[in-house]
């Protein structure tokens, strides 16, 4: 039998990556995030370019957006147009966007294999399984239907997290650490869910 790390040292542990988290990169933690932008990094990279090139050339923007404006509105529009315009943004720069490299989030996820993969050599614990476990086997007659089913509720998650707007990780973790709302609503629909669905499988099964 597995011998996990004490759930109190779990629990600051995560807390405290939260929190560093945070404080590196100004950005919340998510691992259904991270998957995210690392299968993304082609239009990150261009999203990236993009920024650049209008951080690079403002004035060409902004002489492209007034010629759209008179284009379509006329020149009587002009003068409503520099009234409208504070003093202080008629020369403000266009910030690039600063988005963390996808070689980060690579990085945070090979991180966590590895970590896990350490965790089982400190305490002796390391073996490689093929076999999924004899509840689940017995719950859905294991082989190619396990394998299968298990296929199926990977992309059930990865769809629910996208809906969700985050995963338990980033709900559960920097959302509700935030006061988010809608992250204790969500991380109380997992528990709930997760709770629900394991008494039915007790129950089927015994």
């Amino acid at each position: 039998m597995n011998e996990y790390l004490t759930w109190w040292v779990g629990g600051i542990a995560l807390g405290v990556f939260t929190i560093l988290f945070r404080l590196l990169t100004s950005r919340t933690l998510g691992v259904s995030g991270s998957w995210k932008k690392m299968l993304a990094w082609r239009e990150e990279r261009l999203q990236d370019k993009t920024a650049t090139t209008m951080a690079s050339n403002q004035g060409d923007v902004a002489s492209a957006l007034m010629a759209e404006t008179l284009a379509e509105f006329g020149a009587d529009v002009l003068p409503q147009v520099e009234a409208n315009v504070p003093a202080t943004h008629k020369h403000q720069k266009i910030a690039e966007a600063k988005n963390i490299p996808w070689t980060a989030h690579m990085v945070f996820l090979l991180s966590m294999v590895l970590g896990g993969f350490l965790w089982a050599m400190f305490t002796g614990h390391f073996s490689i399984q093929t076999e999924l476990s004899s509840i689940y086997n017995q719950w859905t007659g294991g082989g190619l239907t396990g394998g299968l089913l298990l296929l199926m509720g990977g992309f059930m998650v990865g769809l629910g997290t996208q809906m969700a707007g985050g995963c338990s990780s980033g709900h559960g973790l920097s959302g509700c650490s935030n006061l988010a709302p809608t992250s204790f609503a969500a991380t109380a629909t997992y528990f709930m869910t997760a709770v629900i669905v394991s008494v039915i499988i007790k129950v089927m099964i015994l």
